[in-house]
């Protein structure tokens, strides 16, 4: 048996060492595609003359349908949490306005910086996102004001020199961490209410459902979202519900709406008095 063959016998009886149960299939990727990532790196710098991974298979994962999608007055009450009488509740307030506007990623919006953010045009340019792909998404304007907010009043006094230019910075006044973000949300979430699971990507589901409930092209969404297989969006045609319900209570014989009914016994009423 090859190395590349007992490394992947061996990443598929991988186990959580606090839970002892074996990883998830997602896990397992993650770990194979490392050591694929591993192998290229060796044949770039001539190490080795080939991939012995070139022609690895993945673990079958499961399409699994998001469950934490936020209502419109979730999000709205996560979205009045924060102190806007201090500088950080601003910052916080922009944070989650563009994590809802736009639906990006954690780590993208961690590593954006000011000059890829348009707030005249209110665009927003993702730079090397997830798989090193570029990308200009659309922000509401909401969203842009509450930024322009953020840079004019909060960012100025907490920014520590040598300014790197990243958007979103600490109370030490350089880029925030990853796990801060991700508190920034859950404080947010904890504070509103919601009993839903997640963070940061708890918005990206939600944006990505709320488009496609209210008929945008899911093609649309998929360059939104940066997704380069389209599947990846196309999970989130079986959360998005309402337009599905429109036609079936538009179609489906045993779903007449109420205002039918209540037509139909007037006019069968009216038959009965003239009768």
């Amino acid at each position: 048996m090859s190395l590349v063959d007992r490394y992947g016998k061996y990443v598929s009886q991988y186990r959580n060492q606090v839970t002892k149960k074996v990883v998830t299939p997602e896990t397992q990727n993650h770990l194979l595609i490392n050591m694929k990532q591993f192998y290229e790196w060796m044949q770039r710098r001539e190490y080795i003359q080939k991939n012995p991974c070139w022609n690895m298979r993945l673990v079958r994962t499961p399409k699994r349908i998001p469950r934490n999608i936020l209502k419109v007055e979730e999000v709205e009450k996560m979205l009045s949490i924060p102190d806007l009488e201090s500088g950080l509740g601003v910052r916080n307030r922009a944070i989650l306005e563009l994590f809802y506007s736009t639906g990006i990623r954690r780590f993208e919006l961690q590593k954006l910086k000011i000059s890829e953010v348009d707030l005249v045009n209110r665009t927003v340019f993702i730079l090397e996102g997830k798989r090193r792909q570029d990308r200009l998404i659309p922000m509401s304007e909401r969203a842009s004001d509450w930024i322009r907010k953020y840079l004019e009043e909060v960012r100025i006094t907490l920014v520590k020199e040598p300014d790197d230019g990243t958007l979103f910075v600490s109370v030490r006044g350089g880029k925030m961490d990853k796990s801060r973000i991700g508190d920034v949300v859950r404080a947010a979430k904890e504070k509103a209410e919601v009993k839903k699971k997640g963070s940061t990507h708890m918005f990206r589901h939600t944006t990505a459902t709320l488009m496609l409930d209210n008929g945008a092209d899911i093609r649309h969404v998929q360059e939104m979202l940066g997704h380069r297989d389209l599947n990846s969006t196309q999970i989130y045609t079986h959360v998005a519900i309402r337009k599905l319900q429109e036609v079936y209570e538009n179609t489906h014989p045993s779903a007449e709406h109420e205002e039918n009914k209540s037509k139909k016994k007037n006019v069968d009423t009216e038959a009965s008095d003239t009768s």
